[in-house]
């Protein structure tokens, strides 16, 4: 099966690829080590501990509010979704 059609959600895809495996893993390092510092400051304070991968989840749902906030679409808030996705997809199946 060939996985790089040319169309646009491949383009997507693709683009998300080299930003998660390339310059954002170059400039903040391993996923799940970045994630589960976030979660540990996150859960100062709060009755429930908040897992790694949710930090993902909820990077996501940041760049879903700031479209909805401003009322258009940004393509690079998009791309970064399907990044945070397959970055909380990995950091799940370390844990």
């Amino acid at each position: 099966m060939d996985k790089k059609n040319n169309n646009k959600r491949t383009e997507a895809i693709l683009e998300a690829l080299d930003l998660i495996n390339g310059a954002r893993n170059s400039s903040y390092g391993d996923p799940a080590k970045n994630f589960q510092i976030t979660a540990d400051q996150w859960s100062v304070g709060q009755d429930e501990r908040i897992e790694a991968w949710t930090v993902a989840i909820r990077m996501i749902d940041l760049k879903l509010a700031r479209m909805k906030t401003t009322g258009k679409f940004h393509r690079d808030s998009l791309i970064d979704v399907i990044g945070y996705a397959a970055l909380a997809i990995e950091v799940y199946d370390e844990t």
